[in-house]
């Protein structure tokens, strides 16, 4: 877990110096996907603890780097009179994915799958 949030807290910060303009930006997105999806396929078909931690450490700085500029994006087509209640959904809308992913995952466990 500490190599997932070295990787997750140093990737955006060395997306923003890369990204300048909305282009960049955008292209980073569709990157954070693909290293999302090979992250997850990384840490799913792990052997070894290696490769465990590097599929850890794509999935982590991919997640981190769509959440940061994919809130930077919305903050920069939001009208500024409503920037905080879009945020305020934006936070909820995710909040309430996460909860569902833990409560799937948890139900999937206890039903013995």
């Amino acid at each position: 877990y500490a190599v997932y949030g070295i990787f997750s807290c140093a990737t955006p910060i060395i997306g923003e110096k890369i990204c300048k303009r909305l282009k960049h930006v955008m292209f980073l997105l569709l990157m954070s996907y693909i290293f999302a999806i090979s992250g997850g396929v990384a840490i799913s078909l792990s052997h070894t603890l290696s490769f465990l931690i590097i599929g850890n450490c794509l999935h982590g700085s991919a997640y981190s780097v769509y959440y940061v500029f994919s809130n930077v994006l919305l903050q920069q087509i939001t009208p500024i009179d409503k920037i905080g209640k879009v945020s305020a959904f934006d936070l909820a809308v995710f909040t309430l994915g996460m909860a569902m992913s833990y409560f799937t995952v948890g139900a999937a466990i206890s039903s013995g799958m």
